[in-house]
C-alpha cells in the first residue's frame, strides 16, 4: 500500500463499522501496513493515536475478541451549531444557540449538556424562557481542605453549622445578589470544629443568588431520570466524532471564525443529509 487511494475500500468499510469494531479495524490495518501503521491511519481516518494503539493492543492482546456491552448509540440531526474562539467559555454559548433555535420555531422543551452548561446563571435564564437544563453541578472548589459549605443547613431563619451551631447574622449583597452569613467569633473560638471548618476567627456562608435552583437541580442529578437524561445527551458523542473524524472538523480549514462557522454549518448540514438517508432506508451512510 504507497498510496491513499489504495485506502479506498477499507475507509470505506470503516466507515460503517461502530465504535469498537472501527478502533479494532483500524488497528488492523495498522498491524499490515507497519513501522508507521498508527500515524498513517490516524491521517487517513482522524482517529486518535489512542484509540487505535487501544484497537491494535485488542488484537495483540485477545486470543478471542469479546462483544462489547454496550455501545454508544448513533446520534441524531444536527439542530444548531457554532464554532467560537478555543479561550471562550462553553457555557457562554448556550443562551445565543437556544435563543436562535426559539426564533426559528424549534424552541426545546429540554437541554440537556455537560457541567460547563449547568451553571446557575445558565438555569435561572433558562427557566425564564421555559427550558429544563439538565447538566451535572461543578464541584465546589475547595483548597483549603476545610469543611466544605455543603455541610451547613439552610433554613429560612438562618444558617446552622456541622457543630450545631445557627447563626441569623447576614449581609445581603445587592450587586451580586448574594447573601453572607457570619458565624460570631466568640461562638467559632469555643467551637470543637474550628480547625477543621476556618482558619480566620468566624466562618463565612456565602449564599447565591439562585441557591434554590442548585440545590433543586442536584436533587434531580441523584434520580434515575437524571441517569437516562444523561444517556440521551451521549448521543450527540458519536456525532462531534463523525463530523471530526470523516468531515474534516478536526482542524479549521480558513482562517476568520465567520469562515469556520460557514465550515462547521456546512459539515452539519452534510451529516444531517447522510441521516436522513439512513432514517429512510433508502441508503445506508454511516
Amino acid at each position: 500500500m504507497s498510496t491513499n487511494k489504495q485506502y479506498t475500500w477499507w475507509l470505506k468499510a470503516l466507515s460503517g463499522a461502530d465504535e469498537v469494531q472501527a478502533r479494532r479495524f483500524a488497528g488492523a490495518i495498522a498491524l499490515e501496513i507497519g513501522w508507521g501503521g498508527i500515524t498513517k491511519v490516524k491521517e487517513l481516518t482522524g482517529m486518535s493515536h489512542s484509540t487505535i494503539s487501544k484497537g491494535v493492543k485488542e488484537l495483540k492482546t485477545s486470543e478471542k475478541l469479546e462483544l462489547p456491552k454496550r455501545l454508544r448509540a448513533h446520534g441524531g440531526f444536527v439542530t444548531n451549531i457554532i464554532g467560537t474562539p478555543g479561550n471562550t467559555y462553553d457555557g457562554d454559548v448556550l443562551l445565543p444557540l437556544v435563543d436562535e433555535k426559539t426564533e426559528n420555531r424549534s424552541k426545546p422543551q429540554k437541554v440537556r449538556g455537560d457541567t460547563h452548561y449547568g451553571s446557575a446563571e445558565n438555569r435561572f435564564q433558562m427557566l425564564g424562557r421555559g427550558i429544563t437544563v439538565v447538566a451535572p453541578i461543578q464541584e465546589s472548589f475547595n483548597p483549603t481542605g476545610l469543611l466544605p459549605q455543603d455541610k451547613f443547613i439552610l433554613d429560612k431563619t438562618g444558617v446552622t453549622c456541622p457543630a450545631g451551631n445557627k447563626t441569623m447574622i447576614s449581609n445581603y449583597n445587592e450587586k451580586e445578589g448574594t447573601t453572607t452569613f457570619k458565624f460570631k467569633k466568640e461562638i467559632c473560638s469555643m467551637c470543637s470544629l474550628k480547625d477543621q471548618c476556618t482558619k480566620q476567627e468566624g466562618r463565612t456562608i456565602t449564599i447565591g443568588k439562585h441557591h434554590d435552583l442548585v440545590m433543586e437541580a442536584k436533587e434531580y442529578n441523584k434520580t434515575q431520570d437524571f441517569k437516562d437524561d444523561m444517556k440521551e445527551r451521549a448521543h450527540i458523542e458519536p456525532k462531534n466524532a463523525e463530523m471530526k473524524r470523516f468531515h474534516g472538523m478536526e482542524r479549521a480549514r480558513y482562517w476568520g471564525l465567520t469562515k469556520v462557522n460557514v465550515q462547521f454549518i456546512i459539515t452539519a448540514i452534510a451529516v444531517n443529509v447522510k441521516r436522513l438517508a439512513n432514517v429512510s432506508d433508502s441508503v445506508c451512510y454511516l
